[in-house]
Order: C-alpha cells, then structure tokens, then sequence
C-alpha cells in the first residue's frame, strides 16, 4: 500500500506542475495496466466534477463523445491534441 500512496503523491505534484485548477483534461484508456493506473489516480479527482449543464458534467462528457464520434462514423469517438513532439 505505500507503494502506491508513493504513487498518488508523484502524480499530484506532477499534476501540479503541468495543469492549472480550469485546464481541462483528455485521457485516452486503452485497458492496460498504466490506462488503469491513471483511471484510478484521475479519479482522486473526481470533485472537480459539476452537475448538468456544466461542460465538467459526466453527461457533457457522454455527449459530446456521441458527436464526436457520429462526426467520424462510431459510436463515440475523443479528439486529441498534440502537445508535444519529441525528436531523437
């Protein structure tokens, strides 16, 4: 277990560094072991959540897969944003 409170406060610090309190945050879940790992840390984050109509809601979310993904012919579909490019 204190393995993984190691972990957590890693990642927040981390977090801390690289994203303000109204930046928004895309997370693309494969299934693996690091997609769960960083499901269930982004959970501890899970108050920054609001009710509907709020674009933090769990049902602005689910929507706005739907369109997305009727954009592109699925079910639901994420956009994604490169932010980063690192070259050898």
């Amino acid at each position: 277990m204190y393995a993984m409170h190691s972990i957590e406060r890693k990642f927040k610090k981390g977090m801390s560094l690289v994203v303000s309190p109204n930046d928004r945050i895309l997370v693309a879940v494969s299934g693996g072991p690091d997609s769960v790992v960083l499901l269930y840390l982004l959970n501890k984050y899970k108050f920054e959540m609001r009710k509907w109509p709020h674009s933090r809601s769990f049902e602005n979310i689910k929507y706005l897969a739907k369109t997305r993904g009727a954009s592109v012919g699925c079910e639901a579909a994420e956009a994604f944003v490169l932010v980063r490019t690192i070259e050898k």
